[in-house]
Order: C-alpha cells, then sequence, then structure tokens
C-alpha cells in the first residue's frame, strides 16, 4: 500500500523546475525527474540488483564515509548527514525505503552532495512547496522507490490576528510547546491576518489538531489542507552592484547589508553570518557566484556575478531578499505563550481536561507518552479511549482523480487513506481508495464533501466495514526506545530492557507529565546537571514533570533531591517513577505548589499530599540549595524569576530550559539582574541558560 499524493503531474513539473531554480546549490550534477516527485534524483543509470552490489553500496557508504564528506566544515551538519549516510545504507542493505525527519538546508545540501556519489540509490527531497527550507529526504533502491513518498502534510492555522499580529516565532514555540520536536515540523509560511501554514509530519497531523488552541493569545483553528493549496509567495528581490577591493565575505556582506565593517566582524565572531547556511567562522572567507550570505537579524542576500575591473577590483552584484513570507532564520524576539495541551500535563499553566485522540493512525506516531501513570494491561476493554474502533472505508473512483481524491478525503474527516499500487496498474479505469474514518464519523457526507471540493459530477460508490479494534496505548508504548542522552547516561521506558546495565539508567514512565528523556530541552538540562552534581549537593526542580531531573540528580550524587510542581499528576507520575528506580522519599521530596486554579492537591493511590503555601514554604527553605534547575516555560521563567533565583544558595548554579533560541534575549536579560556568568548551551532550536546567583541579593 502507498500513501496518495496530491500533486497533479504538471504541477510537479513545474514545482520541480521552480525548486531547481530555488536551490541552486542540491543541482550541481544531478538529473531531475518529474515522474510524480516533488524532485528526484536517479543518482545513477539502474544497475543489476544482486545481493553483491547491495553489499558493495553498503560497504562503500559503511568505508568512505570520511571521504563523502571531506570539505564539510560544520560538525554539526556532520553528524546529521553521517546520520543520513547510515541511513541510506540501510535502505539499500534491506530494500527499504526510509525517510529522515526534516533537515535543515546545510544538511539537505551535504546529505545530497554525498548521496548523489553513491551507485544504485535514489532519492526524493521534499518540503512540500518549491522554495520550501527545511525538507525531508526519502532514500531507497530504485526498485523500491517508485513513487513519490507520502511525508508531508500542510496544515492551515487560521484566527484574528488582525489586532495581535503574531510572528514565526509566535507559532513556532505554541507548536513546539506542545512537545512536538523541531525535526517533525518543517516551513511555517506566514500569512498576515489570516495566520500561517505549517508542513509537519503527516503522523502529528491529528495530534496538532486535538493539542492546540491558541498562538500567543488568540483563539485559533486548524484544519489539514493539500500541498497544492500552499499559499506561498516567491521571494521579492532587489538587485544591485558593489565594487570592492576583494570578494571576501566581510566586505561583501557589509556592502549587502549596509554595515560597518567592525560591525560585521563582531557578527562572525558571534556566529551570526551563514554562507550557504554554514556559520563562518574566518573573516577572509572568500564568496563565489550563486553563495547565500545571511546574517541574524539582517536578512539573507544572494551572489551574482562577479567580474574584475580594470583597476584590479571586483563588480559584484547582489541580490537581496526583501521579505521571506516563509523565512525560518529570522529571529523575532516576541515574547510567546505556549500553552501546552493534552497529552502532557501542563507545566506551571491550568492544567486542560485531557482529550482523547480518536483517530486510530495519530498516538503511536506522535512519540509521544499518553499511557495514565500506571501501566496498561493487554486486556484492556474495547470501550477505552485507546482501544476505539474505527470505521474501514473502500471507496471506487476514476484513476485519473484518485489523487486529489485521497487529499481532500483527509480534509473532511479521513484519518488516512491509501491506494494498491497493483491495483493502479491492472488496466482498468477504476481504483479503490481504502481509507480509516473514526467510529461515528459521517462519513457519506464526507465522502459528498471532498467529492464536490474536487468538482466531481457524482459521488464515488464507497463500502463501509468496523474495523479492528486495538489497544493503543501498547501501541503507543512500542514507539518508545532508549534514549542515550550522552555516553553512560541512559532514560528508558519502563516496558524496555536497558541496553547498558553498567550505565546510569533511568526508568521512566512518564504517564501524563512532562519530561521523556527525548526532548531537547530536558537532554540539556541532564548534561547540565551531570557536570553539576559533584557529590552531596541539594538540588531543587522547579517544575519536575515526570521527575526526570530529580531522579538524575540522586543517581549523580546529590544528598537530596526536591521536586516542585502544580500540577497534581505531575507529582504523582514522579512519586512513580522514583519508585521505579528504588529512590525513597529520603533521598527525594516532590511537593505540590498551590496553581491559580488549585491549591490542594488531589487525593491519589500515588499519595500526592495536601499543601497550603506556608506548609510548602517551610519546607522550600530559601538560600539552601546548590542546583536549581527550571526547565518550564517562557512566560512562568520571567514572572517567577525572583522565586526559582531565590531558592538557591548565593554562588549556587541555576539553570534555566523550556525556551526556544529565539526566546534567549528575554530570558539572558531577565536573568542577568540576578546571574552572572551567564552561559547559553543549544540544541535543536532549543536552549538552555545558567549562571551563579550574585553574592549580593537580598532575600526576596
Amino acid at each position: 500500500m502507498a500513501a496518495t499524493s496530491f500533486l497533479a503531474a504538471s504541477l510537479v513539473r513545474r514545482a520541480t523546475v521552480a525548486f531547481a531554480l530555488s536551490h541552486p546549490l542540491l543541482l550541481t550534477s544531478s538529473k531531475l525527474s518529474c515522474r510524480r516527485t516533488l524532485i528526484s534524483f536517479p543518482l545513477t543509470p539502474r544497475l543489476s540488483s544482486s545481493a553483491s552490489e547491495i553489499c558493495h553500496l553498503a560497504q562503500a557508504i559503511k568505508g568512505d564515509v570520511d571521504g563523502l564528506l571531506k570539505g564539510v566544515a560544520d560538525k554539526t551538519v556532520i553528524e546529521e548527514v553521517k546520520r543520513v549516510l547510515e541511513m541510506a545504507r540501510r535502505a539499500s542493505s534491506r530494500r527499504e525505503v526510509l525517510h529522515t525527519n526534516f533537515l535543515t538546508p546545510p544538511v539537505v545540501k551535504e546529505s545530497m552532495l554525498a548521496l548523489e556519489k553513491l551507485a544504485d540509490l535514489k532519492v526524493v527531497v521534499q518540503g512540500g512547496y518549491p522554495q520550501a527550507e527545511r525538507c525531508r529526504i526519502s532514500v531507497g533502491h530504485p526498485e523500491g522507490l517508485t513513487s513519490d513518498p507520502d511525508v508531508i502534510a500542510a496544515l492551515s492555522i487560521t484566527g484574528n490576528f488582525g489586532f495581535q499580529p503574531c510572528s514565526h516565532g509566535d507559532f513556532l514555540g505554541a507548536i513546539l510547546g506542545t512537545g512536538i520536536s523541531r525535526e517533525k515540523l518543517g516551513d511555517i509560511i506566514l500569512q498576515g491576518e489570516k495566520g500561517a501554514q505549517v508542513i509537519v509530519v503527516p503522523e502529528l497531523v491529528d495530534f496538532i489538531i486535538s493539542s492546540l488552541d491558541k498562538v500567543s493569545n488568540v483563539p485559533v483553528s486548524f484544519k489539514r489542507i493539500p500541498l497544492i493549496a500552499l499559499d506561498y509567495e516567491p521571494p521579492r528581490t532587489k538587485s544591485f552592484k558593489t565594487i570592492e577591493a576583494s570578494v571576501r565575505v566581510d566586505a561583501i556582506a557589509s556592502a549587502g547589508f549596509k554595515l560597518s565593517r567592525t560591525k560585521l566582524v563582531d557578527l562572525i565572531r558571534d556566529g551570526d553570518v551563514r554562507v550557504n547556511w554554514t556559520p563562518v567562522t574566518k573573516n577572509g572567507a572568500t564568496l563565489k557566484t550563486g553563495d547565500i550570505v545571511s546574517v541574524r537579524g539582517k536578512g539573507r542576500l544572494r551572489i551574482g556575478e562577479i567580474n574584475p575591473t580594470k583597476k584590479g577590483k571586483f563588480a559584484v552584484e547582489l541580490i537581496l531578499y526583501l521579505h521571506l513570507a516563509y523565512n525560518l532564520t529570522s529571529r523575532c524576539f516576541t515574547t510567546v505563550s505556549r500553552p501546552l495541551a493534552p497529552p502532557f500535563s501542563s507545566r506551571f499553566f491550568p492544567n486542560p481536561k485531557p482529550r482523547h485522540l480518536s483517530r486510530p493512525n495519530s498516538l503511536a506516531a506522535a512519540n509521544i507518552s499518553t499511557a495514565s501513570s500506571d501501566p496498561p494491561t493487554p486486556s484492556a476493554e474495547p470501550n477505552e479511549p485507546f482501544a476505539s474502533p474505527f470505521l474501514s472505508v473502500q471507496i471506487r473512483c476514476q484513476k485519473h482523480v484518485a489523487d486529489i481524491l485521497s487529499e481532500a478525503l483527509l480534509c473532511f474527516g479521513a484519518s488516512s487513506t491509501s491506494i494498491d499500487e497493483e491495483d493502479d496498474n491492472d488496466g482498468k479505469d477504476e481504483i479503490c481508495i481504502d481509507s480509516i474514518f473514526p467510529e461515528g464519523e459521517d462519513v457519506k457526507t464526507c465522502i459528498s464533501r471532498a467529492a464536490d471540493s474536487v468538482s466531481l459530477k457524482e459521488m464515488p460508490s464507497y463500502e463501509v466495514k468496523m474495523g479492528e479494534q486495538f489497544d493503543w496505548i501498547t501501541k503507543t508504548q512500542e514507539s518508545f526506545h532508549p534514549v542515550e542522552v550522552t555516553e553512560g547516561l541512559w532514560i528508558v521506558p519502563e516496558w524496555r530492557i536497558p541496553p547498558d546495565a553498567q550505565a546510569t539508567n533511568i526508568i521512566l514512565n512518564p504517564g501524563l507529565a512532562f519530561g521523556t528523556g527525548e526532548h531537547a530541552t530536558t537532554k540539556l538540562c541532564l548534561l547540565l546537571l551531570r557536570r553539576l552534581i559533584k557529590g552531596r549537593e541539594l538540588f531543587l526542580d522547579y517544575g519536575t514533570g515526570s521527575g526526570i531531573l530529580a531522579i538524575a540528580a540522586v543517581k549523580f550524587g546529590a544528598a537530596l533531591s526536591v521536586g516542585i510542581d502544580i500540577d497534581p499528576q505531575a507529582i504523582t507520575s514522579a512519586r512513580q517513577n522514583a519508585a521505579l528506580n528504588n529512590i525513597g522519599p529520603e533521598k527525594m521530596q516532590l511537593h505540590l505548589l498551590p496553581s491559580k486554579t488549585s491549591s490542594t492537591s488531589r487525593d491519589s493511590c500515588g499519595g500526592v499530599e495536601d499543601r497550603s503555601s506556608s506548609g510548602v514554604e517551610s519546607i522550600l527553605e530559601t538560600n539552601k540549595y546548590d542546583v536549581v534547575i527550571a526547565n518550564i516555560l517562557l512566560n512562568p521563567l520571567l514572572d517567577l524569576a525572583d522565586h526559582i533565583v531565590s531558592y538557591a544558595k548565593p554562588g549556587a548554579v541555576v539553570g534555566l530550559s523550556g525556551i526556544i533560541s529565539e526566546q534567549l534575549p528575554h530570558i539572558v536579560e531577565r536573568y542577568s539582574q540576578l546571574l552572572e556568568d551567564v552561559s547559553i548551551t543549544e540544541m535543536d532550536d532549543w536552549a538552555c541558560v545558567h549562571g551563579t546567583k550574585k553574592q549580593n541579593l537580598s532575600e526576596s
């Protein structure tokens, strides 16, 4: 079964050409194939498919990685490309079709340059629209990768943004605030007062629609849309020429962005200047025609023709991008409110009532835990939310409308659609679309509206059957695997066996609390904590969630670890996770703080205690802890800054995370009043800030 594509052949050809024109760096020697793919790179003519040749390709990838990556300077890009090459090796040796997450432009560029040197491998790059920056790469043997993989989905976000415009950072922060990692998101296309359009992995569409109802303070609604409905605008440019003594990046960029040479040198030193999406490390780096230069906060330009003058200088054509509707490199430092939605409990936000997703393919693919704090049993009752039945619907239609109708069905209520490729090649005029609908969905109305939307004269015939029931909690658990944070440190789901019994293994069942170990902010905090805990320290986890940081501190050697949260579910989950790691209350204490919506905790089998504000404060003394970490969200970090820092001893380290890189200026400005020697670490567009508490701060 192959997922369907919405793009008609003529549009694909136009999109391919547009993509090629807007991505010259990817097309140095590759050939384009316009057969049902957005952009396809058949890297060599098809060779025989013997096992020895597949083995030869796998060995070539394995043995010559350094050669393939020669000339790549960015270590982060090198590691990403190595993972793509390893994926290509697996795809070739197993004759599978494998897909990356969304990759940044430099990783896409270097991956394609490396992959095009390999034989008997087909590669497809997709970003959703011609000028897409973040793209997914699909690799496979030519016999297996015969059509365009359905690995891109689009969502429309609408709301009343006329009185409160939202930036790229607002939309990005709101979506990432649900717990989704950055690599699951493609470009964000801003549409002014109308809202935005977002490119995502298809398996997260239902989760995002069900989880997010606000961007900043604007109520929003989501709808899946066909890729052809993406409303992007080609970038507007302004061309001009400059005469320079050299083609060094500092000279050209200072002329292009109207900056002084001194200012440009400072930006290069700070890592804010990139050439072809790779950070520049030397002022003397030279540019050539076709290079893309971007400066954080200033924009982007492309180098046009370079011609020597009679006086020995260089006449350089510069193409300045005036507006990028889909700009992902701009830094918008707007305050972002990112309310967490189910299945996560909110952290220092009122806890919303959980909503269960009824579409059967949405939870397992989201790579998030929706399990209760107690492990599920195999005999889950069918009427439980995560064991819901579904409707299997077979729809007959003409072959030439199958693709467009399949995409339209997804927009009007279907959870998934697929077409049997063998059925597609049987010589008949009709074809069957296999689709899945949630139980209770009005299938007839959905099909009728989908048919009307694509201008079908008659509604297709269809047959409905009740689908098999599954325990979706167990299905979701199967998608969780042990996470190696760094060498010797693993986060292991309760239902998995630790890969390294000698390592520091944190056993976890996150339940409905935030903190699975997979998110970049959790990893950043764990790495910081491992450096700080030397033995016998007192540690405070401000917003403990699943308790992962508090548990890690004890395992690293802390004398006492204290976790606090406003969510009773988080305290219950953290207490159960402590028990899974054989940590008792003498080493790890958990306390519920009163929130605006609830000043007391609920009674539960986990033993969450009632705490008044004064009772908690009597236990949580100020100026007591050697290490304090708050991995929460931007707004509470800003609002509670004095309160968070007050628990640390003078000279103690305070760590802050749960923020995207675009929000760093707010945090640094606020906490510079309270901390000194402030440092920043970043991972996957998320950041962690830490510093030492100033000695002269008065007690709050």
